[in-house]
């Protein structure tokens, strides 16, 4: 993309058997690579669900669609969950304008049901390799 400089950022962390992805910025075709990288490593921690948090997600397009269809893919392989979260107006209606919305029925989740466990113990950061995050 001539001139543009990419808007999408990602970090990992998980908790207890669940890695959770926050998004933020634009998921397009110059970045789906790197979500589909980031997944495709958290998912060699064996997680029995991965949670996207796309609170932050401004727009999605049909390259991102088709990383998350792949995910899904793999997430059902493996007996996984894969979940999306918070996903604003805009990127909800993509997916229903595509018929995806069965797949991921995104959720919205306030930030204090996420933060940590009862027991005081939070989420652990996940580096996510370098030339995965962009």
């Amino acid at each position: 993309m001539s001139g543009f400089e990419s808007t999408f950022n990602i970090r990992a962390e998980r908790l207890d058997g669940v890695v959770r992805l926050h998004t933020a910025g634009d998921l397009d075709i110059a970045v789906a690579h790197v979500l589909d990288a980031a997944l495709a490593f958290v998912e060699t921690l064996e997680p029995a669900t991965i949670v996207l948090d796309f609170k932050d997600l401004q727009f999605i397009d049909s390259s991102g669609l088709h990383a998350l269809v792949r995910a899904h893919e793999r997430a059902n392989q493996a007996g996984r969950m894969l979940v999306v979260l918070n996903g604003g107006d805009g990127v909800r209606r993509v997916f229903e304008l595509t018929g995806l919305n069965h797949m991921f029925e995104p959720a919205i989740v306030p930030d204090s049901q996420l933060a940590s466990t009862g027991d005081g113990h939070g989420w652990t950061p996940i580096a996510i390799p370098r030339a995965v995050s962009g």
